[in-house]
C-alpha cells in the first residue's frame, strides 16, 4: 500500500504533545512503514486511513496532518449525533482490525515482524480529549495526533476504546434526556390544552389537578398562615381556586382538571403543602384514581404523579415563597 499525503487536516506545534512507542522507536515517526503494513495485512483498506500522515518539519517541532484522500472536512465534535454514533461504530471497526493486524504480525517470524507487532497497537494511543483529535473526510473517519500523549508520564495505552465507550454512554444519556424533553413537552401541551379548555387562569404561582375519571378529586393547598385553600375555602392567603370539577353528579366529566392560582407572587412567606384528596368515587369501575399535579412557578414547572384511593388525602409536594 503506498501512503500519500492528499489533503491538509491541521498544522501545530509538538511543544505540548509526548511521542509514545517502544524499542526506541516513536511511533509517529514511523508513519509509511507502519501504516504501509496496516494496509498490507488489515481485512479494510479504510484502516489505515483512519490514521493521518504526519509531516514534521527539520527539528519535529511542528507537524502537518494529511488525510489520505480528498473530500470535506467535518470535525467529529461539531457532527450532530446521529452522526457521532456512525463514526463510533467505525472506530469499533478500527480497532478490532489493529487487533487482527497485530495477531497476524505475533504469527510471523521474528525477522519477518520485527517490532511492528508491539508498535502498531500504540496507534491507538490518542492524546485526550480524543474528540478535539478526530475528524471525517469525505464522511470516513480520520484522527490526528495518533501515537502522542499529553501526559508526560505513565505507560502507553489504548485511549481510543474507553473513549468510544463513553461517547456512547453521553450520547445515550442526551437521547434520554431528549425523549424526557419530549414527553415533558407533550404532558405540558395535554395539560394546558384541558387548562384552556376549562378556563383556567395562569398566574406567578399556578397549582393544577388533572385526572381522567368521573371521581371527585379535590385540591388542597395549606398556607403557612394556617389558611388552606380548597373547594370549601377558594379564597384564602392570595390565592384562589377557579376550576373546581366533578363535584356534583350531573356535572361530571372524564377530563377533569382543577386549579390554584396566585395572580402575583404570594405575600405570605414560609412553606405551602400540596395535597390531593379523593373526596368521592362517582365512577363505579374505578375506586382509586391516578393523577398528575402540575406547578409552576414562575418560568419553572415541575410534574408529579400519584394514585388516591377512596377517602384518601395524600401530600403531593410542597414549595416554599
Amino acid at each position: 500500500m503506498i501512503i500519500k499525503p492528499v489533503q491538509v487536516i491541521e498544522t501545530n506545534s509538538v511543544e505540548e504533545y509526548h511521542f509514545v512507542g517502544g524499542y526506541g522507536e516513536r511511533i509517529t515517526l514511523q508513519a509509511a512503514p507502519l501504516l504501509g503494513t496496516i494496509g498490507r495485512l488489515s481485512d479494510d483498506e479504510d484502516t489505515a486511513a483512519f490514521f493521518a500522515i504526519p509531516n514534521f518539519n527539520d527539528r519535529k517541532t511542528r507537524v502537518t496532518w494529511f488525510s489520505h484522500n480528498k473530500g470535506r472536512l467535518e470535525p467529529f465534535w461539531e457532527l450532530g449525533d446521529d452522526r457521532q454514533q456512525t463514526v463510533l461504530e467505525a472506530l469499533k471497526k478500527v480497532s478490532a482490525e489493529i487487533g487482527q493486524v497485530t495477531q497476524r504480525l505475533a504469527s510471523l517470524p521474528a525477522a519477518e515482524a520485527g517490532t511492528y507487532a508491539q508498535l502498531i497497537p500504540l496507534l491507538l494511543n490518542l492524546p485526550e480529549p480524543v474528540e478535539y483529535h478526530l475528524y471525517l473526510i469525505d464522511a470516513k473517519p480520520v484522527v490526528t495526533h495518533w501515537g502522542m500523549s499529553k501526559q508526560k508520564t505513565g505507560a502507553s495505552h489504548d485511549t481510543l476504546t474507553p473513549f468510544i465507550a463513553g461517547w456512547e454512554e453521553r450520547l445515550q444519556a442526551r437521547k434520554r434526556q431528549a425523549e424526557e424533553e419530549a414527553r415533558n413537552a407533550a404532558r405540558e401541551r395535554s395539560f394546558l390544552g384541558r387548562l384552556t379548555r376549562a378556563g383556567a387562569r395562569n398566574g406567578a404561582v399556578t397549582v393544577s389537578l388533572l385526572w381522567n375519571d368521573c371521581n371527585d378529586l379535590d385540591l388542597h393547598v395549606e398556607c403557612p398562615d394556617g389558611q388552606t385553600i380548597n373547594f370549601e375555602h377558594k379564597l384564602a392567603c392570595g390565592g384562589i381556586l377557579d376550576i373546581d370539577r366533578n363535584a356534583h353528579p350531573n356535572a361530571l366529566t372524564r377530563e377533569p382538571v382543577e386549579n390554584i392560582v396566585w395572580t402575583r407572587q404570594p405575600e405570605v412567606r414560609g412553606s405551602y403543602t400540596i395535597h390531593v384528596h379523593h373526596y368521592r368515587q362517582f365512577d363505579e369501575t374505578t375506586p382509586s384514581s391516578a393523577f398528575e399535579l402540575r406547578l409552576k412557578r414562575g418560568s419553572k414547572v415541575q410534574h408529579f404523579k400519584g394514585i388516591v384511593s377512596q377517602g384518601e388525602r395524600v401530600e403531593v409536594t410542597r414549595f416554599k415563597v
